[in-house]
């Protein structure tokens, strides 16, 4: 038994800087944080399913006083690949961790191309400076990638798509996660879908495992788009995604249900841990928790 993708996604903060209207924050229910200890046991647990990369994840991670501690214990400690979804407004701490080799990819979330605030939230920075952030993170010698909350917008979205493939970095388009069907978003998604690859002169395919289109420029993946897996109800394919750790140390299989939530520091690990990835593999529930 592995984990999917050798992979953990942990969130070390429900804190963030921004409020997106769209947050499902990870599936953290209160505010907590996660310190290096925490990690370290959740770390030493699962090196026993083959575990070779950690996405850092919030909240908003750069918040998090301990995100740098965390983030050179796995890459120096347990040679891990250490990756990060972030806002990018903190940018001179993500080029120091870059910098020191503790970060390997940046996954920046932009939902405007040229908002006052760079995503759908009441405060943070302009998409102007996110942009300049992106292009720093990418000077830097790091992975760096956009992830867009598709908003209806479509002008908008294929402005950040071609920004993205001219700046040779990667973006990818999400569906707002939910656990209901809205017939007219997702028509509107699937139609811009489709006018992009029309329209974008890109090498276009289907991904083989989560089966979405890719578009690839000289054999390099550059754009992804993302369907909301709740919304299709295809659980069969959430079984080959890494699953959430919350900044409490709530495992959840599911990441809009809470019937199957272990907490990981509540008792044996390595027994709460065999528990969510036998539940994650074997038993995905075809419905959410209402």
């Amino acid at each position: 038994m592995e984990l999917a993708k050798n992979e953990l996604r942990i969130s070390i903060t429900a804190a963030c800087n921004m409020k997106c209207v769209y947050c499902h924050n990870e599936g953290n229910k209160k505010f907590a944080v996660m310190t290096t200890e925490q990690i370290k046991k959740i770390i030493e647990a699962a090196k026993n399913y083959n575990l070779k990369k950690v996405r850092i994840t919030g909240g908003e991670p750069l918040v998090s006083p301990y995100v740098e501690e965390i983030c050179k214990t796995l890459a120096e400690d347990y040679n891990l690949n250490v990756e990060m979804n972030t806002n990018g407004i903190e940018v001179k701490k993500l080029t120091r961790m870059i910098d020191n080799g503790w970060l390997k990819k940046v996954v920046v979330g932009m939902d405007y191309f040229d908002g006052i605030v760079s995503k759908n939230s009441p405060v943070g920075k302009s998409s102007e400076i996110i942009k300049n952030n992106i292009l720093e993170i990418k000077k830097h010698g790091c992975d760096v990638r956009i992830a867009t909350v598709y908003n209806e917008d479509d002008i908008n979205t294929l402005n950040i798509i071609k920004w993205a493939i001219d700046n040779e970095i990667g973006v990818r388009i999400l569906e707002i996660v939910k656990d209901e069907i809205d017939e007219e978003y997702s028509k509107k998604y699937i139609t811009f879908l489709q006018f992009v690859t029309n329209n974008v002169n890109l090498d276009w395919y289907v991904d083989e495992q989560l089966q979405e289109i890719n578009g690839s420029k000289n054999g390099k993946t550059l754009v992804k788009f993302y369907h909301s897996l709740c919304r299709l109800g295809l659980c069969n394919i959430c079984r080959e995604i890494p699953f959430r750790i919350t900044s409490n140390g709530t495992a959840k299989p599911c990441l809009l249900s809470s019937v199957e939530d272990v907490n990981l520091f509540e008792g044996d690990i390595d027994k709460k841990l065999k528990k969510v990835l036998e539940y994650k593999l074997c038993n995905i529930s075809t419905s959410v928790e209402k």
